[in-house]
């Protein structure tokens, strides 16, 4: 799994982990490789680290739409389709449509919805409160909740 170490600006890969989740990582004087679900991803050695290129190679970066689909975390298929022209070495093998069983158990949309959330114009126009209640009994005007 990815690191990003607190005082650095660079994001450290833990080979355990990955190797744990089952990639195979294979290492030479002056480079590697790393397979995990059917992609391929370069490692090579700059002085005495090792890096991982986030690109990986085009001949095995081959999906299909739905695969891209769960590799992308559930990304939706228009925007998915647009980066295909956008990432080196990103190939869309089957672009047919699907129905994904996890996005529809967890009810999420095609689309994001694009227009902005409504905002206050002027003070006390959007108010956020929590709420405490229904408390027993009521108080001295009938009334069953608070304001925390």
């Amino acid at each position: 799994m990815p690191y990003t170490y607190p005082h650095s600006c660079r994001t450290f890969f833990s080979v355990r982990a990955a190797t744990h989740d089952g990639a195979d990582i294979k290492f030479s004087k002056s480079e590697g490789e790393l397979h995990c679900r059917g992609t391929t991803f370069n490692i090579h050695r700059d002085g005495q680290l090792y890096y991982l290129n986030s690109t990986s190679n085009s001949k095995t970066a081959s999906h299909t739409l739905q695969e891209w689909h769960v590799i992308l975390g559930h990304c939706n298929k228009a925007d998915i389709l647009k980066l295909q022209d956008k990432v080196d070495g990103m190939i869309i093998s089957d672009k047919s449509d699907f129905d994904c069983e996890v996005c529809v158990l967890g009810k999420m949309t095609e689309t994001r919805r694009r227009e902005p959330d409504q905002t206050a114009r002027k003070p006390l126009d959007v108010v956020h409160v929590e709420l405490a209640g229904p408390v027993d009994p009521p108080n001295i005007n009938g009334m069953k909740y608070s304001f925390v």
